[in-house]
């Protein structure tokens, strides 16, 4: 069941997310391509994610997370990489971490509480 549900959450993010046409010029840029990326994500959950998924929804939210956070620092970096060389700065950018234990945090919520009454954390885009 896990890889199925991951997998039809991952389809259904990666269709809408061709449908993202956001240009990478500032950091303005970057926000609302990270909300768009965010409410692609809980549109996808809430079409898949119907009951309570057990102890999958470690491996979904992981997977999924992190997979959000690559997206989102890449387009990033590529608009830091733009604007870098727009003022001739020749500096590396910085690539922050994934934040594992917000993501151990809405794990640990979803898996301890009654999903019925914890499931409206994935009906907020996850940002």
């Amino acid at each position: 069941m896990s890889n199925d549900l991951l997998g039809r959450i991952t389809q259904t993010f990666e269709k809408r997310l061709k449908n993202v046409s956001i240009k990478a010029t500032s950091y303005e840029d970057v926000n609302d391509y990270a909300v768009a990326l965010g409410e692609i994500l809980t549109t996808a959950f809430n079409i898949h994610i119907t009951e309570n998924p057990g102890e999958i929804i470690e491996q979904i939210l992981n997977d999924r997370l992190k997979e959000n956070h690559r997206l989102i620092t890449d387009f990033g970096k590529m608009v830091q990489d733009i604007l870098n060389k727009q003022a001739k700065i020749g500096l590396e950018t910085q690539i922050p971490q994934v934040n594992q234990s917000r993501i151990d945090g809405l794990v640990s919520r979803l898996k301890e509480d009654d999903f019925e009454q914890s499931k409206w954390l994935l009906g907020s885009p996850i940002v």
